[in-house]
């Protein structure tokens, strides 16, 4: 249903920009910049996978590069159409069902790297802040950054404590006990939250938190220079910093909307700004939207899926 809603909030767009001539902008874009995007997908993909790797690594838990980059590439496919990309812990339990790790450990590297590019993402947010102070979307980029700030809090409160995390666990376990299947994993339940705790807590040191942090601010500073090419190709000058800045902002704003992978709020937003901060109309603003989405988002869509389709699952969860 929220994929729908999304699809349809965007198709509405593009009818309100005028499909014939979005079609019309897209046909005239440089062949040349769209091969430049394309040709960089593969370092944003990777500079992820290293990420992820390494926070697997820091837990103690050792897997081939090629399973992590399958399972990450199909997981954050999953993610993307989820609602809020609330399907990314899917990953952890992909990885149970391609290489036998416990959940319990892997999980912890999935929640630290959400953290990171929340606090990343909010570092080029707040940068880019004085350019929105004028408008309403100020307002709502502090109220985002609040709702994140509070969820990072609770999640650190409650997994840096192994009798806080057993008890939010007991909680969750009382809501959902009436299904059979649940009920009869209370003791997996138990010593998933211990997992939990033992692995959150090696995440605690500067060196490990630094270098996924570096890695971080390259994966968003790519994400932004995406975006900025999609403008280039179109013949559209806008500034790179300020592109970077603001994706941030609406990527946060956008993932509160619960719309699978931002579909249609993020080009609203989109719209929304870039009308404002540059002479761009609607029209110029949903073709580069849409020519950024091709370079990046649907790639890990349709890969994706062809990984999840075609992937050996030997293990059960």
């Amino acid at each position: 249903m929220a994929l729908a809603v999304g699809l349809g909030l965007l198709a509405y767009l593009v009818v309100w920009a005028d499909p014939s001539k979005v079609v019309g902008l897209l046909g005239k874009a440089d062949l040349r910049i769209i091969a430049i995007g394309l040709c960089l997908w593969p370092v944003g993909a990777v500079l992820r996978i290293v990420r992820w790797r390494y926070l697997l690594k820091q837990s103690g838990v050792t897997v081939p590069l090629g399973n992590v980059a399958k399972v990450f590439i199909a997981g954050l496919a999953i993610s993307n159409m989820t609602p809020g990309k609330s399907g990314d812990p899917i990953r952890s339990v992909l990885l149970k069902k391609v290489a036998g790790n416990n959940i319990g450990l892997t999980l912890p590297s999935v929640i630290v790297e959400r953290a990171l590019d929340v606090g990343v993402m909010i570092a080029f947010a707040v940068a880019g802040l004085s350019l929105l102070i004028s408008t309403s979307m100020a307002v709502w980029l502090a109220a985002a950054i609040c709702i994140y700030a509070a969820v990072f809090i609770a999640a650190v409160v409650i997994l840096s404590s192994e009798s806080r995390a057993r008890w939010t666990t007991d909680r969750l376990f009382a809501m959902f006990s009436w299904v059979p299947r649940i009920r009869n994993l209370k003791t997996k339940i138990d010593q998933f939250a211990v997992d939990m705790h033992r692995s959150f807590k090696l995440y605690k040191s500067l060196k490990t938190l630094g270098y996924a942090t570096f890695l971080s601010f390259f994966i968003w500073l790519y994400e932004g220079i995406l975006l900025w090419l999609a403008f280039s190709a179109l013949g559209l000058n806008v500034d790179i910093f300020v592109v970077v800045a603001m994706l941030s902002a609406i990527t946060l704003i956008a993932v509160l909307t619960f719309l699978p992978g931002g579909l249609g709020s993020s080009e609203l937003l989109i719209v929304s700004i870039f009308t404002v901060l540059f002479p761009l109309s609607m029209t110029d603003v949903i073709a580069a939207s849409l020519l950024s989405r091709f370079m990046g988002f649907w790639i890990y869509i349709g890969l994706g899926a062809f990984l999840i389709a075609t992937m050996r699952y030997r293990y059960s969860v």
